[in-house]
C-alpha cells in the first residue's frame, strides 16, 4: 500500500505530514509482520501508521494522539527493523479501515519526490494473543548548565497479563543510552512499565540498535525487561522488495 506522491523542497522547515489511504480490506485481518519503506530516504526521518476504523467500529478503534503514549500500529524510524511480533500473536486491521501516514521530511538541499508504503504478512486464522504498542514519554526536559549526564524517568501502568516483547528506545539528537524496566505494583494485576534515558552533553550518541528481552524471574511475580545494544542488528526477513 502506497502513500500518495509529495514533493518536498530543498530547504526549509517542513511541517508534518498525514495521508490516509482506505485499506480496501473486505474482511478483518490479523497482520503478523509489517514493514514500512521511505521512498525518499534521505529526506525521511520517520514515517508513524495509524489505524482508522470505519464509522461503525469507531468506539474500537486506539486513541491517536501522534504516537506520544497511545502507540502506532506500524513504524519505520532511524535503526528500527521491520516490525516483528511474537509467532501467536498480531495486530487488527479491520475490515473497512484506513490507515494514516505521519510523514516526518528534513529538507537536505536537494528538491526530491517521495512516495513511502507499507507491506504486510498476515496471519491464516487469527492468533491467541493481541499486540499492542505503546509510548513511554518524558516531555520535561530540564538539563542544568555544564551537567554532563542528565536522566529523565517516565512510567507507564500495564496490566499484568502483558508481555513485553519488544522496545525502541529513541533519544533525539544528544541522547547516549536508555534501558526499560518492569516492577510490580501493590496491585497484584497491575505492573508498572519504567523507562530510562539520559543525556549526554559535549560527545555525539552512537548509533546502535536495541532489542529488548522480557522474563519473568524464579522467585518472583515481577516482570524484568532489559535492553540490549548491538552495533550490527539482525537482518529480518524483508517484506517489501
Amino acid at each position: 500500500m502506497k502513500a500518495t506522491k509529495y514533493s518536498i523542497p530543498a530547504q526549509g522547515t517542513i511541517d508534518y505530514r498525514y495521508v490516509t489511504i482506505p485499506t480496501g480490506l473486505k474482511e478483518d485481518r490479523w497482520v503478523a509482520k509489517a514493514e514500512v519503506h521511505a521512498g525518499a530516504r534521505g529526506a525521511v526521518h520517520h514515517i508513524l501508521v495509524f489505524c482508522k476504523y470505519p464509522e461503525n467500529r469507531k468506539s474500537e478503534e486506539p486513541a491517536i494522539d501522534g504516537g506520544l503514549e497511545a502507540g502506532y500500529f506500524a513504524s519505520l524510524v532511524p535503526g528500527e527493523r521491520p516490525n516483528e511480533w511474537p509467532a501467536d500473536a498480531g495486530k487488527l486491521l479491520p475490515a473497512g479501515s484506513s490507515l494514516m501516514f505521519q510523514m516526518h521530511y528534513t529538507a537536505n538541499g536537494t528538491p526530491t519526490e517521495d512516495v513511502s508504503e507499507i507491506g504486510f504478512v498476515f496471519h491464516k486464522t487469527p492468533p491467541k494473543k493481541t499486540v499492542k504498542t505503546r509510548g513511554i514519554t518524558q516531555r520535561k526536559l530540564q538539563i542544568d548548565p555544564n551537567e554532563a549526564d542528565a536522566e529523565f524517568t517516565s512510567a507507564w501502568r500495564v496490566p499484568g497479563t502483558s508481555r513485553c516483547s519488544r522496545s525502541c528506545p529513541i533519544c533525539i539528537s544528544v541522547g547516549s543510552r536508555s534501558s526499560t524496566s518492569c516492577r510490580a505494583t501493590a496491585n497484584p494485576r497491575k505492573r508498572s512499565s519504567r523507562s530510562h534515558a539520559t543525556i549526554s552533553l559535549g560527545k555525539p550518541a552512537i548509533a546502535a540498535s536495541s532489542r529488548s528481552r522480557s522474563r519473568r524471574t524464579p522467585r518472583s511475580d515481577v516482570w524484568r525487561a532489559t535492553t540490549t545494544r548491538r552495533r550490527t542488528p539482525r537482518t529480518p526477513t524483508p517484506i517489501l522488495p
